[in-house]
């Protein structure tokens, strides 16, 4: 006669022959234990609750009145290799899909937060699955939460950084700031032929040679200057993301048109929602059914 039996290693559940005594092995990590014995009140089912197993199983799943389904994939015990696994795997596939959402969105002007936020959830919460081979049973679904979390964040990061790798190369800004350096060191060098006092003259060749050295920068290194200086950084990139909390993406309404721009605060609201539902959506979706 075939009874479940449960992996007391990585929690998998199988089908083991009633007649064996003491030891089975357990098919997916051959881990060999002691079969789950059945219980007394009634044939092919387990002990109750006292079975530490299945209390960390969520009880048993007779006793709710469902059945065992051989080929339904069991809740996972999330080990340190499943853990390493799921990370990475879910971090390349959300970062990847990060990337492309915020590189799309800001190579059109377009703004959709429920959308990104849904989708990198869904997105970080599949790949940690596969990495950890299945849902988290109860006993580790702290550390499967805490994975899945860090890899939402990680693909709102990347989607950030899409954006970034976008922007700086289609801003606009480059030509403009470049006129205005031009006529700052026209004015500069007016004012040093005009100065005799010797260390005037040393503060204004500094000033010289710094506005020249801006002026040979590329369109890129230009508007990563320009967001350097607003945000008060000295990391393009993380002078970037803070406005891009802080202030939005930028979006144009048309071709010709100024950026559309909400209150700091609201952008900054919709920016922390964005990442709260992206984070659980991820959690849910790497813990078992009955464990939710």
């Amino acid at each position: 006669m075939l009874l479940k039996s449960l992996c007391s290693n990585c929690g998998h559940s199988f089908l083991a022959e009633s007649g064996l005594a003491d030891m089975v092995e357990c098919p997916r990590c051959h881990f060999r234990g002691e079969a789950t014995p059945p219980a007394t009140n009634g044939p092919g089912s387990y002990a109750g609750p006292e079975d530490p197993l299945l209390d960390a199983l969520g009880g048993d799943p007779m006793a709710r009145g469902t059945s065992f389904d051989p080929a339904a994939p069991p809740p996972m015990f999330v080990s340190r290799d499943r853990l390493v696994r799921g990370m990475i795997f879910g971090a390349v596939t959300c970062c990847g899909l990060g990337v492309a959402l915020g590189a799309a969105l800001a190579a059109v002007g377009v703004a959709l937060p429920a959308v990104v936020a849904v989708s990198l959830g869904l997105t970080a919460a599949m790949g940690c699955r596969y990495g950890f081979g299945g849902r988290s049973i109860r006993r580790t679904r702290g550390r499967a939460m805490a994975t899945a979390a860090l890899v939402a964040s990680l693909g709102l990061v990347a989607f950030v950084a899409g954006g970034w790798i976008v922007e700086r190369l289609t801003s606009t800004r480059a030509s403009v700031t470049r006129e205005d350096l031009a006529a700052g060191l026209e004015s500069l060098v007016r004012k040093r032929g005009r100065t005799t006092d010797a260390s005037s003259q040393i503060l204004l060749d500094q000033r010289i040679v710094e506005v020249e050295r801006l002026r040979r920068r590329t369109d890129a290194q230009m508007e990563d200057y320009l967001w350097m200086q607003e945000a008060q950084l000295v990391q393009p990139l993380l002078a970037y993301g803070k406005l891009r909390v802080l202030r939005g993406p930028v979006v144009r309404l048309g071709p010709d048109s100024d950026p559309a721009e909400l209150p700091r605060p609201v952008t900054a609201g919709l920016f922390g929602v964005e990442w709260l539902l992206a984070v659980f959506l991820a959690v849910r979706g790497v813990l078992a059914a009955h464990d939710r």
